[in-house]
């Protein structure tokens, strides 16, 4: 789904259904995991990883930050193993890495709705301070505060990379559907 490069090879993200080739002792959870696998710049697998619950997880974009951990943005349905909040059908969630891929942090956004897996981006605004947008049709729950306009909006919101605490967040769109496309730095 997403790829960086790192100083030595680089850095993607899935998801996956297998607990053996190269994810053997990756620790896979459930129907399907959050995947990530770090390769040499020759290709060869450093290691990888499996994050997730019981149910289903979807990688989003992947984000190599400023202090060199890893941002990665999926979403799940799970609760349990790696999920420890849900809220709605499908959730946004965050996890935090550091570079050799251990779980820092993790964090489940959404209200009583679904917030798409297809559409969602992070960006570092400032070292240590977060943006992201996605697809919800959250009218209210869990962490979703932020004013629907109809089917479904374009969900932003700011976020702090200590431990993925919301600063504020807005929703944009009419009466039919909108999704959210890529967020860039300029």
């Amino acid at each position: 789904y997403a790829i960086v490069e790192t100083s030595d090879g680089y850095i993607f993200t899935g998801r996956t259904e297998s607990s053996d080739g190269s994810f053997t002792g990756a620790g896979f959870k459930g129907q399907s995991d959050l995947s990530i696998i770090k390769i040499d710049k020759q290709g060869n697998q450093q290691w990888a990883k499996c994050f997730g619950g019981s149910g289903s997880e979807n990688a989003g974009s992947i984000l190599h930050t400023s202090d060199g951990s890893l941002l990665l943005c999926a979403t799940t349905n799970s609760l349990g193993g790696d999920v420890t909040e849900a809220f709605g059908l499908n959730d946004l969630w965050i996890l935090k890495l550091n570079a050799d891929g251990d779980l820092l942090w993790q964090r489940s956004y959404g209200g009583n709705g679904d917030e798409s897996t297809y559409f969602h981006n992070l960006t570092e605004t400032l070292p240590n301070s977060f943006i992201v947008n996605a697809k919800s049709n959250s009218i209210g729950g869990g962490n979703f505060t932020a004013q629907n306009h109809g089917d479904a909006d374009c969900w932003i919101f700011t976020f702090d990379g200590t431990d993925g605490a919301i600063g504020w967040q807005k929703a944009y769109g009419g009466s039919l559907g909108e999704g959210a496309g890529t967020i860039f730095k300029v």
